[in-house]
């Protein structure tokens, strides 16, 4: 490593470039991965079927919840896929 005369703390440029490249090539990975994900959860999905509440699912775990003194906090509801309406 070469060192400035007088200024002992400098580092090489080349040690500077380093980091920024490897700061770039963390960015690209991650901004490419973010994209591709993004574009797998929009992809369009089976016209066919349509997705609908799950009432029996539904049922089922609230009759387990009062059994068992339980609560169930529902954040996502089942669903279930049905054929749609002309299929």
């Amino acid at each position: 490593m070469r060192v400035l005369a007088g200024n002992k703390s400098a580092l090489p440029l080349h040690f500077l470039l380093e980091g920024v490249m490897k700061k770039a090539m963390l960015f690209f990975v991650l901004a490419s991965s973010a994209l591709t994900l993004g574009g797998c959860a929009s992809w369009p999905s089976d016209t066919r079927y349509v997705q609908i509440v799950d009432q029996q699912k539904i049922e089922l775990v609230e009759r387990w919840a009062r059994g068992n003194n339980t609560q169930v906090i529902w954040v996502t509801t089942p669903t279930r896929s049905v054929p749609a309406l002309g299929s």
